[in-house]
């Protein structure tokens, strides 16, 4: 591949079809390892991931109900096992689909409520859990996979759809306004501690410091992919060079001859 096509791989979030027609073997071989490498231990921490927390739900909440939520983990390991499926070196517009169903997937499971749980709460009591967290089991498999560009879209993606859920709730969610009075009559004279323990509050500036510190975690993330694309670009530069170097020197250790007087092996192996 030319200077002019490895300098566009390494700015961009991947390879495109007429930079694949151009690039040499060994940037193709090495790109092909770092990605399939990349994936596949991807996907198999996500699932050691998913077993440590299907395992723990039942711990948190030893109901019928909670299947519900083991079966929405099936959806998580498809969509693994369709990311490692559709992984390839060149931009792909299946793995950004499987990605953004990763996250509408997770969205939906956090903010939708269980449709088996026959208790009367309030849809954004369901908040107070901390379940945001999950998101980073996602960004942690991703950035094992995906370019630093990937993950920024990864960061902004998440955003948008959790600022959408909060809409959602906001808009459609089902309050329980008597909850809100009780809770108002014992904590009548802390007005301050009631605008946390309402049930019925969303608590907007806590989902925006949740969007915050994800979105400062992805941005801190996605250089080092950046500087991995770059240390691919380097050290396919140095095998190509390497091979276009003529047989006498391209090897130079090759031709090193070890004397007895320097050699302590062929010392000892004479005193033998």
């Amino acid at each position: 591949m030319s200077n002019i096509a490895l300098n566009r791989f390494s700015i961009r979030r991947g390879l495109r079809e007429d930079d694949v027609a151009m690039a040499d073997q060994y940037l193709l071989e090495a790109l092909s390892r770092n990605k399939r490498e990349g994936l596949l231990l991807a996907v198999r921490a996500r699932w050691v991931a998913l077993a440590v927390i299907a395992v723990f739900i039942p711990y948190q909440n030893f109901s019928w109900d909670a299947l519900y939520y083991e079966v929405l983990l099936i959806g998580f390991v498809l969509i693994g096992w369709a990311q490692l499926r559709a992984g390839q070196v060149v931009q792909s517009r299946r793995e950004l689909l499987l990605i953004f169903c990763d996250l509408t997937l997770m969205t939906f499971a956090l903010a939708v409520p269980n449709p088996f749980f026959d208790g009367d709460w309030p849809t954004a009591f369901q908040y107070r859990f901390g379940e945001f967290s999950y998101f980073y089991v996602l960004l942690a498999a991703a950035t094992m996979a995906y370019s630093w560009c990937t993950l920024f879209a990864f960061g902004s993606w998440t955003a948008v759809l959790w600022v959408l859920a909060l809409i959602g709730v906001g808009l459609f969610g089902h309050e329980v306004p008597e909850l809100s009075i009780k809770v108002a009559d014992a904590l009548v004279d802390y007005e301050r501690m009631l605008q946390f323990l309402d049930p019925n509050e969303l608590r907007i500036e806590e989902r925006v410091q949740e969007i915050m510190i994800f979105l400062i975690v992805a941005s801190i993330l996605a250089p080092n992919g950046k500087r991995t694309n770059s240390l691919l670009v380097r050290q396919a530069e140095v095998a190509r060079e390497r091979a276009n170097l003529p047989p006498a020197i391209s090897h130079p250790t090759s031709s090193i001859r070890w004397r007895g007087a320097t050699s302590p092996w062929a010392r000892y192996a004479r005193s033998r």
